[in-house]
């Protein structure tokens, strides 16, 4: 285990803002109605342009704000970020970042949790690595690393930092993850909690009418948009399921990946009514509550640099009220 410093390379952001410069844009189709056919097409010009504009000192110096290292577990390199409580009694908690993402945007639960304004509430000693093959972890030099690989590395984490116990939070695909480190390390996970992706992304079998009818207003539309992003939102995920890609190919098509994260953001996965005129990349945040399927949606101020593209946990009570039902 070692220290890390991110270190962007300003040769290498110049040759990103040069392809983007060069990108060959294709014609709108005419005649179709907004995000039916995909990506608008000056939807993604502006998403370039933001890329372009973007502060890549200032995300340097946000991640170098914090303690960084990096170890080989299982015959990888794991990036992970590692900030200890100053009180005796903290807890540790492992925190797992969604796909795509990255430990930036769970950066802003830190210092809540290691450093809760009152007393009454617990605080945790945090980690938050990146995941193997994504990240600042860097490609994986063999394959195999699914959920039950990587969990078994980031219990093998925990032990390597001295946590006998722990609980673990995880949203998007670490909502698929934290589960099953309760089952690969039951010994040492003395809780989990999720958002985001809690059921896998599909419901447990089909809702019934008579179902259907029992639940709350807010529980019929989440079960509505549930149903709309399986119509009209998966395609992305069936595509990787059955013909994956290589990430480090991926991103060589550069221009081509952000239309993929753009596609990500069309008012269509979200069944609401929401103006279609938007402003380019408005981000659906999730503000946990302590209930399974709990989120509601608002627009993050677009000057907020990187902001717009996390999902963050922005309710840390939710982890406190955890850790208060502990034994």
């Amino acid at each position: 285990m070692k220290p890390y410093r991110f270190t962007i390379n300003e040769g290498e952001i110049e040759e990103l803002r040069r392809r983007l410069a060069h990108t060959r844009w294709p014609e709108q189709l005419p005649g179709v109605e907004v995000w039916s056919k995909g990506v608008p097409v000056e939807q993604a010009r502006g998403w370039a342009k933001e890329l372009t504009d973007f502060d890549w000192q200032a995300l340097q110096d946000e991640l170098d704000g914090v303690p960084q290292f990096v170890t080989e577990i299982d015959g990888e390199s794991i990036h992970f970020v590692h900030v200890p409580s100053t009180r005796d009694a903290a807890i540790p908690l492992l925190v797992l970042h969604g796909w795509p993402g990255t430990v930036i945007e769970l950066i802003d639960l830190i210092e809540p949790l290691t450093s809760p304004p009152s007393p009454a509430n617990p605080a945790f000693h945090v980690v938050i690595p990146s995941h193997p093959g994504t990240g600042l972890s860097g490609p994986t030099t063999q394959p195999g690393w699914g959920v039950d690989r990587t969990a078994r590395a980031y219990a093998a984490l925990m032990a390597e930092l001295g946590y006998n116990d722990y609980v673990v939070q995880g949203g998007d695909h670490g909502a698929v993850l934290a589960p099953h480190l309760g089952r690969v390390d039951p010994d040492h996970v003395r809780g989990i909690h999720v958002n985001a992706a809690t059921i896998g992304f599909i419901p447990m079998g089909p809702v019934d009418e008579q179902t259907l009818a029992q639940l709350s207003p807010v529980e019929q539309r989440r079960v509505a948009a549930i149903g709309a992003f399986l119509t009209d939102g998966n395609g992305y995920n069936v595509i990787q399921t059955t013909r994956p890609t290589d990430d480090r190919l991926r991103t060589r098509g550069l221009t081509r990946s952000v239309a993929h994260l753009d596609h990500r953001q069309s008012p269509r996965l979200d069944p609401r009514p929401r103006n279609v005129g938007r402003p380019p990349l408005p981000a659906a945040t999730s503000r946990q509550r302590c209930a399974v399927l709990a989120d509601t949606h608002s627009n993050l101020d677009r000057q907020q640099r990187l902001r717009r593209i996390r999902q963050p946990l922005r309710q840390p009570e939710c982890l406190h009220q955890l850790a208060s039902r502990q034994p």
